[in-house]
């Protein structure tokens, strides 16, 4: 019967460990789901986990009582039943028997509350959190309502104490993006995310910030029309580059003055003049975001945009699927970009100056360049932001396992450099 008792008394003190660890590991965002299907224990779960230190003083309240009460009939149950077998195989004193027997007596019953009152319900509970703390909700919340005075004035100390300390209650802490971008880093290297879906989720958060700037096509690689260009010399240029617009340049002023939609083009009836179908183009400023862009795009049935500088300067282009790229990353292009971005072997590249930093992370999948990205567009302002003076062939950064050199100079500004990687780049 006693027998009976202890083990009872050990379980219980499982099931205060269970609930302890279940209540603290449940999270919330599981919890809300269950609440939100109807689930009443899940209710109760969420007001125990509101006030951690009511819940924490049942759970102490429940594990000391278990405790006291082991103590006092446990040892002595136990001593008593041994005290017969040790005394026949020992010579001892009574009092040297009843040391002993006493002693081995409670180490058997703290043995087992350890591993089977604490351990094993504990490492149990961190498996299942949601699960447990559903199941235990009830009865925790039952027994702390019988236990209401102590666990009242262990609450009411506990929090005096804190008070003395200076230390403040923790309130509900929201998930920052921080955190999010920690949960997903761990989700990869665990094996959960997939490198894609990772690369994916990582540039959803800073897609927010970007700006037209950043994903532009450079103006030094687009192919712009004359606006005295006849039929043949715009369709021998389609043949070759089958885009479905082109800025159009004033020969007189050099600047823009418009864009010619191929549809338009095709559709003219006038097998001469063409001049009259150029667009007025969507103007984007250099530091126009990105999420602003998409929103004018769909606003306005659009998908091409000139990006101009303050003196209405022709810097790039910005087309829905640069936008579109600013989440998924690059997409099959038409631009002759490997002319300007190149492979030389495994380990070296070469890339001109215009060069954007998001490019170069993409596709060399050097992530860690991300932190540079919202402070340099380009290899060169790169150079320039971190050298601090005039360039010259041969110098160089040194970032993260990647060297960069300048290979090349044209007009005081950067033609060519060379970016080397080894086994540790991508780290």
């Amino acid at each position: 019967m006693i027998i009976l008792i202890i083990l009872i008394l050990i379980l219980l003190n499982a099931y205060f460990s269970l609930a302890e660890i279940a209540l603290i590991a449940v999270k919330e965002h599981e919890l809300t789901k269950e609440i939100e299907s109807g689930s009443a224990a899940a209710k109760k779960v969420k007001t125990l986990i509101k006030d951690p230190e009511s819940f924490l003083s049942v759970v102490q309240v429940g594990i000391t009582l278990l405790g006291i009460i082991e103590g006092i009939y446990g040892g002595k149950f136990v001593a008593e039943l041994i005290d017969p077998f040790v005394s026949r195989y020992f010579n001892l004193s009574p009092t040297m028997l009843r040391i002993l027997t006493t002693c081995f007596g409670i180490g058997l019953i703290t043995y087992l509350t350890i591993i089977i009152g604490e351990l094993l319900p504990k490492s149990i509970a961190l498996q299942n959190p949601l699960k447990i703390s559903i199941l235990i909700a009830p009865s925790l919340t039952l027994f702390s309502l019988i236990a209401f005075p102590f666990v009242k004035l262990l609450t009411l100390n506990t929090r005096f104490l804190l008070k003395l300390l200076n230390i403040r209650k923790a309130e509900n802490q929201k998930i920052t993006e921080s955190d999010l971008k920690n949960m997903l880093s761990t989700a990869y290297r665990q094996g959960t995310l997939k490198e894609e879906e990772l690369v994916l989720h990582q540039n959803i958060f800073t897609f927010d910030e970007l700006i037209a700037e950043q994903i532009m096509k450079p103006a030094v690689i687009v192919e712009v029309l004359s606006n005295g260009a006849d039929r043949n010399e715009i369709i021998d240029l389609i043949k070759c580059k089958p885009y479905s617009h082109f800025p159009v340049i004033d020969d007189k002023t050099g600047k823009i003055a418009g864009v010619l939609a191929i549809k338009d083009f095709f559709l003219e009836t006038n097998n001469i003049s063409w001049q009259h179908i150029i667009r007025q183009p969507c103007i984007i400023k250099p530091s126009t975001l990105v999420k602003d862009i998409f929103l004018n795009f769909k606003e306005n049935n659009n998908d091409f945009g000139l990006v101009m500088g303050k003196n209405m300067d022709f810097l790039g282009i910005v087309t829905m699927q640069d936008v579109v790229e600013g989440v998924f990353g690059d997409m099959p292009e038409r631009e002759d970009y490997h002319k300007y971005f190149y492979k030389i072997n495994d380990y070296t590249y070469i890339a001109n100056g215009f060069i954007h930093i998001q490019r170069i992370r993409r596709i060399l999948s050097l992530d860690w360049l991300r932190e540079y990205e919202m402070k340099y567009i380009t290899v060169e302002e790169l150079f320039s932001g971190l050298l601090h003076h005039t360039f010259k062939a041969g110098d160089e950064l040194q970032l993260h396992n990647v060297r960069f050199t300048i290979i090349e100079l044209q007009a005081g500004s950067i033609k060519k450099v060379k970016i080397e990687l080894n086994k540790y780049s991508k780290v």
